[in-house]
């Protein structure tokens, strides 16, 4: 046991009353929003490019969603040819890493085989009948896919569930009547519903829990606002989209909340859309994918998109103006057009393979648009931490 006198211990608690003032200032102020995000960020390590070749009587192209399987070490790639002479189909993807842990790269991808998707019938889908755009690959090895519909046709917009072995529809999502396209028959304008080709671009599926069989929450928007969402008067956003939040138990699929995703405003934008959401985890966090067409050619970024306190906004009727409700928060991670090259129309994210100095990947794809000149390019990057 030791001694002080009352003086010194006066002295000791002053000394260290000052220390601790002096740390808690040294400690950065983090505000309620920056809270909201998890600490990822982005490194792009590397880029391949694929060229179209024919599988299956069909030309590949058009790649709009991924999905990899760790189970199997496969691609899926999802192909959006709605107009063309092919019925909807996703292909199966092989792909080689290096194995130098200083240099993680693709040595090589290849396209193994194709999946044409078929009706609960089992008969396939006509070529006009979806537009598929999304895509997911669940733990029971079913696969959900997103479409956007086809004004041309009067297709409108869906999500399902199909097989992922024939390609055959399971079930079918509930879609809230907001999106459903609306014609006027007088003026055969259109009242509300997706915008032409603008409708469910992107989905993706997250685990409730950590064993196969939990129940999943699957969500998904739409690439640009509805056309009673359209708000000409707002320079402050690119738009606003409906983000839909679903569960999917042992019941029928439920419809949770729609919650208000706002678009980065891109001026002279010609189009300005969601193209892909990715979920990070299960407690809120997304990466989100936007692009905007412009004069000057795309514009693409990666953004952290973060749930949490987000109000639901399914009961209103339109997003103009002024709305009482809190958006989905969102920060940049990577903006394509910081590379030296031109940005082509990337659609697709997905969790890659691990690396080969163990860390996480970041698949993203882009879509060739089906022009034989143009080759599909895929971006790999590192995820820290």
């Amino acid at each position: 046991m030791f001694y002080l006198e009352p003086r010194r211990w006066l002295t000791l608690l002053l000394t260290l009353g000052f220390s601790v003032l002096v740390a808690a200032c040294d400690v950065p102020r983090v505000s309620a929003q920056e809270r909201l995000f998890s600490d990822v960020s982005v490194e792009l390590v590397d880029r391949y490019e694929l060229d179209n070749p024919m599988v299956g009587g069909t030309q590949f192209g058009g790649i709009s969603a991924l999905a990899y399987d760790p189970q199997t070490d496969r691609l899926l790639a999802l192909s959006d040819d709605h107009d063309g002479v092919n019925t909807p189909h996703f292909y199966t993807l092989t792909l080689e890493r290096t194995t130098d842990p200083a240099q993680p790269g693709l040595e090589s991808i290849a396209v193994e085989s194709v999946t044409f998707l078929r009706d609960a019938t089992g008969e396939p889908y006509p070529s006009d009948a979806l537009d598929p755009e999304g895509l997911a690959l669940s733990p029971q090895n079913s696969i959900y896919l997103s479409s956007e519909g086809n004004h041309r046709k009067d297709v409108q917009p869906f999500l399902g569930e199909f097989d992922r072995e024939t390609g055959t529809l399971i079930r079918s999502l509930p879609i809230p009547p907001s999106f459903s396209i609306t014609i006027d028959e007088t003026s055969r304008r259109q009242q509300r519903g997706i915008q032409p080709n603008q409708g469910f671009e992107s989905l993706t599926l997250v685990s409730t829990g950590n064993t196969i069989g939990e129940p999943l929450r699957l969500f998904t928007a739409n690439e640009s606002p509805l056309v009673q969402d359209l708000d000409p008067d707002n320079n402050q956003e690119g738009g606003r989209n409906r983000f839909l939040h679903y569960y999917l138990g042992q019941g029928p699929p439920l419809l949770v909340a729609e919650y208000l995703y706002s678009l980065d405003p891109v001026p002279f934008a010609l189009v300005n859309g969601l193209s892909e959401i990715l979920a990070l985890d299960n407690g809120g966090h997304f990466l989100t994918l936007e692009r905007a067409l412009t004069p000057l050619g795309l514009q693409v970024k990666l953004f952290e998109s973060a749930l949490g306190g987000a109000t639901d906004i399914s009961g209103l009727a339109s997003l103009k103006g002024d709305v009482a409700a809190t958006k989905i928060y969102k920060r940049l991670l990577f903006n394509f057009n910081s590379l030296d090259s031109p940005v082509r129309n990337l659609e697709g994210l997905a969790f890659g393979p691990r690396l080969a100095d163990g860390s996480r990947s970041l698949l993203v794809v882009s879509d060739n648009n089906f022009n034989p000149n143009e080759s599909t390019e895929f971006f790999l990057f590192r995820l820290r931490p």
